[in-house]
């Protein structure tokens, strides 16, 4: 066959048979078409890389990355991934069901058993949101909050994840009018719903002290009590320190309190820290804690540890969800208390050493305190701000508020808790006009509540719904006094009751003398009965007679606080006392007051007259007179009258605000002002010291603490035997102690440091622990902290660039840590150096320095302002502008006008700044003044300090009384603590320090000793 005719053959004209063959081979063709193509698709499709499932079930979702990293729902729904936490491919999906749809089970069968899970205590609100997630990532869910869902703060999120319903972080933003959740990470299927919380049966929860009886009132108030005698032992072990601890009952909840602290406020911190470090500890500590709950019959455990330590956050975040873990396999449960937060702003808070979120994960009960001030419980004030922050990491359902049922009391910038008979007892101390000690029969006499002449008595504050009065007491010290009864605690529980919380905890419920009536307020609390309270307050004079009998009593607003007393005839003492009564039932009593009624005078007799021989008269006639009058029966002693004073409708006042705005814990505005020394005590026999303390007339003394000898050998070992013996002889003489913490020990500089001089610590938390661990430990004994000394000058911060806001850093974090542990502790900045420099390296001006302070936000963390007047050779009223003295041998103030050769310039220049940065409630506390002079020491002055030859001793005795009477007519200057009383004894009388003395090297007083002894106070 030819090439032409093959050619044909397959492309030409075909003939007959060709053409049945075609036809054939047509047929076939089509039979493949139809069985091959198919069965070869369908096997494309379940062959990798993409299956046929993966395939349909793509329909819908969105591909994230690139320009794509959210997706929305038709309702504005919104899912946003974060980028960077995108891991590999991504696809989402997000549909939603109508919430009826949903409700009324025709959504399908799938959510049929989502529908008859729902937890009876939650309203559906929103629709249903079906999140599908192909990949990992994180993301933030936002649902539009829907119309009928108020009130707000009872709104939160639930999911749905096939089996169970359960909570989701998530915070309500009223603002935008949204529920934002954040979802670390994306589960394969979720349903989302807005839902309404319902308010549960509230818990109310106790502690109970140790060798304490339970009141009978407990057994229909409280839920829950926590006995306290359980502690942390070493090696993980458990101390039982109470002869025996509550046990199970039927009519309450029992769960024992495990502390690593004792009522000293003792930490056993390294105890708790081998615990957390140490697997086999915490296995072992674990184990103990779940045998003796098991074992003794507990439904559960509370676990109060404290100061933990930051760096084992986690470890201790681990520890409970274990224990958690291991208490819920033996069916027991676990409460756990955090430590007040830190406000940052309004929606942050720093929770310290506790990680809410995984706590509340793991525990079935998260107990927080709340803040000490009154004022926070205001309308949207922190305690509100607080609860809103908390139920977005916390359940509301496992949150507890834990607050004080006893009041507080305000002295200066000191904050400290007051029961309620004592809160009221400064109202019933009763006072004599004129301070009379003997009157006459029939004489009148002003008996007057003291602490209310000069104010309009208890007053009422709105916003707390709590009672408050202030007085001044003998010293001239401001005090104010908010109580906590019936009405504030009422206001309290209603807070609680409003945000659908779990419950509270009532911190010192079971203790004397707090009002009666907080039970049943507690009790309406559990009942779901809650209502507002007042409170009607009185006073009840009462007149007794030496021998104790009641001869008359009477009743009075305190709008009235004065009585006029008429003085009987019956001679002798008598006792005027007053009670203060609420609601009709007497409260507290006060100081009485004794008069004593004198002896009548008798009416002299004259001497008869010799009657002279009678001689016969005529008889006289009779002359009619009046018949005698009678002699008055005495009678009993007269009631005494309340003297009436003018009536008006009693107008609330706002109360003084221990509060100045920013974060928490907010600055108080410090103590009055007082009288202080600085004195050398370390090493030294304290008697002389505080003898010599005690005679001036002052109450306050300042001492430096060196740190470096006190947490000197390694972080957390501390040495504070010294520190131990000043604060006792303090205490024991009653005098007030402030402390200038400074000097790092090595091991915290660095190993940059300038080890030629003293210095900052490298990480300033170190400091803040430091500090920390003192204000734990002297609690109520320390009265003020001043944070660091002069550190606007080179060698007192290390060499270092003179930094403010670094100095304000550390500020703030000691400023916190020392709040956590002594809330009534003051915290002073510390006093800059009016050095007259300001070239940044040697020094920088303190006033240039102080509003730097202010601009890296001093205002918020400290309760004063620490200056160093310096006075040289220039009077404390002296203008530093003109003043000259033409016999000085040092001339620096004459010849370089500057005002820090001045007393007066410092104190005011500061006092403007302060005002200038809206600080003007705060005082001012000079931490060290004086005048040096070395005349009378036998020496002469110190290099640099030439000045000290110019002042005489009664110069300088002059002008040290003339700079306290300056400052207190001020009024804008708290305590001031001369500098110095023993540095000649200490030191030597060469010594630069001995010039500013007030005692000769053999302790002997210099005339400024003399004059501030003789200085009216």
């Amino acid at each position: 066959m030819s090439e032409t005719e093959l050619s044909q053959e397959s492309g030409g004209v075909f003939g007959a048979g060709d053409a049945r063959i075609a036809s054939q081979n047509k047929l076939n063709i089509q039979l493949v078409n139809m069985l091959l193509v198919p069965v070869l698709v369908v096997v494309s499709l379940l062959l990798p890389p993409v299956s046929l499932v993966e395939r349909f079930a793509g329909i819908g979702f969105t591909t994230i990355g690139d320009e794509v990293w959210s997706i929305e729902d038709p309702d504005g729904t919104q899912l946003a991934v974060a980028e960077s936490s995108l891991v590999g491919n991504l696809k989402l999906k997000l549909s939603s069901v109508p919430r009826l749809n949903f409700l009324e089970g025709s959504a399908g069968k799938k959510l049929l058993s989502a529908v008859e899970s729902l937890p009876a205590n939650l309203v559906v609100k929103s629709p249903l949101y079906q999140i599908r997630t192909r990949g990992e990532a994180a993301a933030t869910l936002r649902i539009p909050i829907p119309n009928d869902a108020d009130p707000y703060e009872t709104l939160t999120l639930y999911g749905w994840d096939g089996q169970s319903w359960a909570w989701l972080p998530s915070r309500v933003d009223s603002s935008d009018e949204v529920v934002v959740a954040p979802l670390s990470a994306l589960p394969e299927e979720l349903s989302v719903a807005v839902v309404q919380t319902s308010a549960p049966v509230p818990l109310v929860a106790a502690e109970l002290p140790v060798a304490t009886a339970l009141p009978a009132e407990a057994a229909q108030t409280l839920t829950e009590i926590n006995p306290v005698g359980l502690y942390l032992g070493e090696g993980g072990e458990l101390l039982m320190r109470a002869t025996a601890l509550l046990k199970p009952s039927d009519s309450y909840l029992v769960f024992p309190t495990l502390r690593n602290w004792s009522e000293d406020n003792t930490i056993r911190s390294g105890a708790l820290d081998d615990v957390l470090i140490n697997t086999a500890l915490r296995e072992k500590h674990i184990a103990a804690i779940v045998d003796f709950v098991f074992k003794e019959g507990y439904p559960g455990v509370e676990l109060d540890y404290r100061r933990i330590n930051p760096d084992l956050r986690d470890s201790y975040t681990l520890f409970v969800t274990e224990l958690a873990a291991k208490l819920h396999g033996a069916g027991r449960l676990l409460s756990v208390r955090v430590e007040r937060p830190v406000q940052l702003a309004v929606n942050n808070w720093d929770t310290g050493s506790y990680d809410w979120l995984a706590l509340g994960q793991a525990a079935d009960a998260i107990k927080v305190p709340v803040s000490f001030e009154p004022q926070a419980f205001a309308a949207n004030g922190t305690v509100e701000q607080m609860i809103q922050w908390a139920t977005s990491r916390v359940d509301r359902y496992k949150l507890q508020l834990a607050f004080s049922v006893q009041g507080v009391e305000q002295v200066g910038g000191s904050l400290r808790s007051v029961s309620y008979v004592d809160a009221l007892a400064p109202l019933s101390r009763v006072a004599v006009e004129n301070a009379l000690s003997m009157v006459d029969p029939g004489a009148t006499v002003t008996f007057s509540l003291a602490a209310l002449k000069e104010t309009p008595g208890i007053d009422f504050d709105e916003a707390t719904q709590t009672y408050w009065f202030s007085y001044t007491d003998e010293s001239n010290n401001p005090h104010t006094i908010w109580l906590e009864n019936e009405a504030s605690l009422a206001y309290k529980l209603q807070m609680a009751a409003r945000f659908n919380l779990r419950g509270v905890a009532l911190d010192r419920l079971i203790a004397p003398d707090n009002d009666p009536l907080v039970w049943a307020v507690a009790r309406s609390y559990r009942n779901a009965t809650l209502s507002p309270q007042q409170s009607e307050f009185a006073v009840v004079w009462q007149v007794q007679s030496a021998a104790g009998s009641e001869l008359s009593k009477t009743t009075a607003d305190l709008s009235q606080p004065e009585i006029v007393w008429k003085a009987p005839k019956t001679p002798g003492p008598y006792e005027v006392n007053a009670v203060i009564a609420v609601d009709g039932q007497p409260v507290s009593e006060g100081e009485s007051a004794v008069v004593s009624v004198a002896e009548p005078t008798p009416t002299p007799t004259n001497t008869p007259t010799p009657t002279p021989t009678p001689t016969n008269t005529p008889t006289p006639t009779a002359t009619p007179t009046s018949p005698p009058t009678p002699t008055p029966t005495p009678t009993d002693t007269p009631p005494p009258t309340p003297t009436p004073k003018p009536t008006k409708k009693p107008q609330p006042q706002q109360p003084p605000s221990t509060t100045s705005g920013g974060s928490a814990p907010l600055p108080s505005t410090g103590q009055g002002f007082d009288y202080g020394i600085q004195a050398h005590v370390w090493g030294q026999q304290h008697g002389p010291i505080i003898d010599s303390i005690t005679g001036l007339g002052f109450r306050w003394l300042k001492v430096q603490v060196e740190w470096k000898h006190h947490e000197g050998a390694t972080k957390g070992v501390y040495a504070w035997d010294e520190i131990d013996r000043i604060v006792g002889a303090c205490q024991a003489n009653g005098l007030h102690l402030l402390v200038s913490v400074v000097k790092a020990p090595g091991w915290a500089r660095g190993s940059n440091a300038d080890y030629s001089v003293e210095g900052p610590p490298q990480n300033l938390q170190d400091y803040a622990d430091f500090v920390g661990a003192m204000a734990a430990r002297y609690k109520g004994q320390i009265w003020a902290y001043e944070i660091w000394n002069e550190q606007n000058l080179h060698y007192e911060w290390g060499n270092e660039p003179i930094n403010a806001a670094r100095y304000v850093e550390m500020l703030k974090l000691a400023y916190t840590a020392i709040k956590a542990q002594d809330p009534q502790a003051s915290v002073i900045s510390g006093a800059m150096t009016p050095t007259g420099v300001n070239d940044g390296h040697t020094a920088l001006d303190d006033m240039v320095y102080l509003e730097q302070m202010y601009q890296a936000g001093l205002k918020n963390y400290c309760d004063g302002v620490g200056v160093h007047p310096s006075g040289y050779n220039v009077p404390p009223d002296g203008d530093w502008q003109t003043y000259t003295d033409p016999s000085a041998g040092f001339v620096g103030p004459y010849t370089n006008r500057h005002h820090s050769w001045s007393f007066k310039a410092t104190m005011e220049g500061y006092r403007n700044i302060m005002v200038l940065y809206g600080d003007s409630a705060k005082r001012l506390w000079p931490t060290e003044f004086g005048w040096a002079s070395v005349h009378g020491l036998g020496v002469g002055p110190a290099a640099n300090y030439e000045y000290a030859a110019d002042n005489t001793e009664q110069e300088q005795a002059d002008w040290v009384v003339r700079a306290y009477q300056i400052a207190k007519d001020w009024g804008w200057v708290g305590p001031m603590f001369l500098w110095n009383l023993n540095f000649g004894p200490a030191s030597g009388a060469a010594d630069e320090k001995a010039a500013f003395g007030v005692l000769y090297p053999n302790w002997k007083p210099r005339p400024a000793y003399y004059a501030l002894q003789a200085m009216p106070k």
